[in-house]
């Protein structure tokens, strides 16, 4: 059974305890560049606590050091990747951002915000069963649960948005892609969001942790 740990934080908290400047500064040089890319204020705190929980995760299992993140490679669909025995997947919504780590299997991880949307705008990426569950339900809830666990398995596939979402036939919480079987695991972050962790092992040992004290 694969350990996978998973850092999420609350960026209202860290603003309370960092400013953008001092938290940008903690990164690498290229980072800080990349940073300043960025023209949203919101958007330049979660790029920065995004890296830094990878920073985290991977010293806890390579124990190299924050400067490895200048390593950071991208493959031909712009999923990141670093050249070492470790698997990462990054997302952010809201108030949140989690980034998920494993050295034994690919992974992917999405988070949601529930929120009021109209959602018949998004008929065409599901399945008519999928659609039929969604429209029966007045919370959204069912709506942002696929739309999760769809987002964590094109992330854990990496071919990106580029795949056909209403290809995905989720049944109990697996699917086939690409003829590839993934499995979907909940993450208890907030009950406002909907959460999920996709990788290829049908049994993993999760390790969910907020974080936002960095050093």
């Amino acid at each position: 059974m694969g350990k996978f740990s998973i850092l999420y934080s609350d960026i209202r908290k860290v603003k309370k305890q960092f400013s953008l400047i001092n938290l940008v500064k903690k990164l690498p040089l290229p980072l800080q560049k990349e940073n300043a890319n960025y023209l949203g204020e919101q958007d330049r705190f979660s790029h920065a606590i995004s890296r830094l929980l990878l920073a985290e995760l991977i010293y806890k299992f390579t124990k190299k050091d924050i400067s490895y993140l200048s390593n950071l490679k991208y493959n031909s669909h712009q999923k990141p990747y670093f050249d070492l025995d470790f698997h990462f997947n990054i997302s952010h919504s809201g108030n949140y951002v989690v980034c998920a780590a494993s050295k034994t299997s690919n992974l992917g991880v999405d988070i949601e915000e529930k929120r009021i949307l109209t959602i018949e705008h998004f008929e065409d990426l599901f399945t008519h069963s999928e659609w039929k569950e969604i429209k029966q339900d007045k919370t959204l809830n069912i709506f942002f649960d696929y739309w999760s666990k769809k987002e964590s398995i094109i992330k854990a596939d990496g071919r990106g948005l580029g795949i056909d979402l209403k290809s995905i036939l989720i049944e109990q919480n697996k699917t086939i892609l690409a003829n590839q079987h993934y499995y979907l695991f909940p993450l208890a972050i907030d009950s406002n969001y909907s959460a999920h962790i996709c990788t290829q092992e049908p049994k993993i040992d999760i390790e969910l942790s907020l974080f936002n004290v960095f050093a």
